[in-house]
């Protein structure tokens, strides 16, 4: 073809183009994305299974653990105490 008929029929060109590969591309959408989708939405699914098995903790073993948390932070300072008075000295 000389470059006066493509000039002339670009536009019909680019529609038979479209035609063809639109259909190409939205299938590869459809198909490539629809499986990864499918998949993180059964993870997420199964996380929410998970999480609504739990048994929330109580009132009493959190205050135990935050009583556990300052008998560590007390032991953690004494610990650091000792051995920062050798370098002192």
């Amino acid at each position: 073809m000389d470059k006066q008929a493509l000039k002339k029929h670009h536009f019909w060109i680019l529609l038979g183009l479209a035609a063809v590969l639109i259909p190409i591309v939205l299938s590869g959408a459809v198909w490539g994305v629809g499986s990864d989708a499918d998949a993180k939405k059964k993870a997420i699914e199964d996380k929410k299974a998970a999480l609504a098995k739990q048994q929330p903790k109580g009132k009493d073993y959190r205050e135990k653990l935050d009583q556990q948390k300052a008998e560590l932070q007390q032991q953690k300072i004494r610990v650091w105490k000792a051995a920062y008075a050798p370098r002192r000295g």
